[in-house]
């Protein structure tokens, strides 16, 4: 799996690859990573300065996911 913090290069990378490409929010791309260790939603959105923090949820679960 390949994760790009560029969903336009993400639909790209998937089309042109054939296999799952993980888009993140460019904001979870700088600090320390065990910040997205929460499961609080509200503070996923914070922390990503996203408007919908269900979908910094979904891609921190797919991301774990495929990890394991």
């Amino acid at each position: 799996m390949d994760v790009t913090f560029n969903s336009t290069f993400a639909v790209t990378l998937q089309h042109e690859l054939h296999q799952p490409v993980l888009s993140l929010p460019l904001s979870l791309q700088i600090g320390d990573l065990t910040r997205l260790t929460t499961d609080d939603p509200a503070q996923l959105a914070i922390m990503s300065h996203s408007t919908d923090a269900t979908v910094v949820k979904q891609a921190l679960v797919t991301l774990k996911s495929q990890v394991e």
